[in-house]
């Protein structure tokens, strides 16, 4: 049981240690990375809400896509609904990836990964909130 127990520990301060060299790394002192990871975390914490409050108790059909002339082109259940905030938090996380890789070896193409995520998030919101104000009036 101690012996069990000495590992735990050993994997708790490791994965501390690792946390906090993490939030040190000089990626997070560049203002531009610094607001946009917080906009992408406060987009994608409206995504969240917006969904759970709208999210159906039963299993219906909902409009999930649109043609450019307003006409319905496709219709999927709720679990199809909730891949978009699934997208939304896979994109953010490969795009704050490549900039953690990227901004040790060119800074500018780093900011640039950065600076598209909320913006991509972004439009994943409007589509959300689009789809919701159709469905559910």
């Amino acid at each position: 049981m101690k012996k069990t127990t000495n590992i735990i520990n050993r994997y708790l301060i490791a994965l501390k240690g690792s946390f906090v060299s993490f939030w040190r790394l000089p990626l997070w002192k560049d203002r531009i990375v610094l607001v946009s990871f917080i906009s992408t975390l406060l987009i994608l914490a409206g995504i969240s809400f917006i969904v759970a409050q709208k999210w159906p108790s039963e299993n219906v059909l909902l409009t999930i896509h649109f043609t450019a002339q307003g006409g319905i082109d496709a219709i999927g259940n709720k679990t199809e609904f909730f891949s978009l905030p699934g997208s939304a938090l896979i994109v953010a996380i490969v795009n704050f990836g490549a900039c953690l890789w990227l901004f040790k070896k060119n800074k500018f193409f780093a900011r640039i990964f950065v600076i598209a995520t909320p913006v991509i998030i972004l439009i994943i919101f409007i589509a959300i909130y689009t789809i919701i104000k159709a469905n559910f009036v």
